[in-house]
């Protein structure tokens, strides 16, 4: 098939979805110190797995560490960057710290990651059904749909209950009915 170079989107049932720079990859900085809590950093994998997602990056998957001996590398005020960064460790929060101390987050991606390692290969060529049923407003958590997704040709169903800060009301006796067209 060809695309014309500007159509891209035409291009998406041929091509692997690519999701880069997930996790946790935010940094403490002497100016503010965010923390992202492990269930919303585990969050972001069955949803954007759920959304079609076949190449999952992390932004940063092991922190590490500036060589004191090469100087000053990290990012700080004195050089016109907004934020002071530490000068040695950048964390960033990642599942495995600078020193390779597996962080709380860890535990709440592994599953992920052994279910990717058994069913990937399976996973990868299915095709995404979103529900007929959808929240049109992402703040209204009072919608009774669910946020989920399936993928089809076997069934991967998909579905969060988080949304980032934000707390969700309780889905009590949810029940998922899927009516697929399977080749025979």
């Amino acid at each position: 098939m060809s695309v014309p170079p500007s159509d891209g989107d035409a291009d998406i049932p041929h091509t692997p979805f690519l999701a880069a720079e997930f996790g946790g990859g935010v940094p403490t900085m002497y100016r503010r110190r965010p923390i992202m809590r492990p269930d919303d950093t585990a969050a972001m994998l069955p949803v954007q797995l759920g959304s079609g997602a076949n190449l999952y990056g992390y932004y940063m998957f092991h922190g590490g560490q500036n060589s004191p001996s090469r100087g000053s590398m990290e990012e700080n005020t004195s050089i016109g960057a907004y934020n002071d960064l530490p000068m040695i460790d950048y964390d960033f929060q990642a599942p495995l710290g600078a020193y390779g101390q597996q962080h709380a987050v860890m535990n709440k991606i592994r599953p992920f990651h052994y279910f990717l390692q058994a069913f990937g290969s399976d996973l990868a060529p299915m095709a995404v059904r979103a529900p007929s049923e959808v929240q049109r407003d992402k703040m209204d958590l009072t919608h009774r749909a669910s946020r989920c997704a399936v993928r089809v040709t076997g069934v991967v169903l998909s579905s969060t209950i988080t949304s980032g800060n934000t707390i969700c009301r309780c889905q009590k006796d949810v029940q998922f009915s899927i009516s697929c067209r399977m080749k025979p």
